[in-house]
């Protein structure tokens, strides 16, 4: 009986695409996609075909040909020829509402210019970039008794991510309020 030279096995790593969420996402495994040789396929004890990853993105699992081991009793050389698994994260296409706080203060007058700056967000723990625009600025100042906003619209804001695609900005302006002084205040008149 004559065995033959060489038989090609063909391998796939698993490929998955999830939508982000937050958490760490996997996916595991490969499929023989062709094995006349009816071989055993089996993948090196230190290896994993694994691919993780958390935000936007293609996460391999860096494994190659070499990783690999076919053997068959018909064969003398069995070559294994593999395409890597992949895990891909695709951004959340559903709405995202960023909401900018401006910060607010209430001041007594005292005769000097007063003032209040910056802003919150409700990003949280969200993956998404909130940056005054340059020249830009959230600040809202004054003297005299009298509400002052700071004037704060989207357009002030660049809100990125590359983990939500759709991203609805909403702004709550801030300000300063001056009040007037309410301890009692002695005049003198003299004539």
């Amino acid at each position: 009986v004559t065995q033959a030279k060489k038989e090609i096995v063909v391998i796939k790593g698993n490929t998955d695409t999830k939508v982000y969420n937050g958490t760490e996402q996997t996916v595991t495994g490969f499929e023989v996609i062709s094995n006349p040789a009816n071989a055993v396929v089996t993948l090196a004890a230190d290896k994993a075909a694994t691919a993780s990853g958390t935000n936007v993105g293609k996460y391999f699992m860096r494994l190659t040909a070499a990783d690999f081991t076919a053997t068959s009793p018909n064969y003398e050389q069995v070559e294994v020829q593999y395409t890597d698994g992949l895990l891909e994260i695709t951004p959340v296409t559903d709405e995202i509402i960023v909401t900018i706080t401006g910060n607010h203060d209430t001041k007594v007058y005292n005769g000097s210019e007063q003032s209040v700056t910056g802003y919150t967000t409700d990003v949280g723990d969200k993956a998404i970039n909130v940056a005054l625009k340059e020249g830009h600025t959230a600040e809202a100042k004054g003297t005299d008794v009298d509400i002052y906003p700071m004037g704060l619209t989207a357009a002030d804001f660049t809100v990125t991510s590359d983990n939500y695609s759709n991203i609805t900005v909403v702004v709550i302006d801030g300000y300063l309020e001056i009040t007037p002084v309410t301890d009692e205040i002695t005049v003198t008149v003299t004539g």
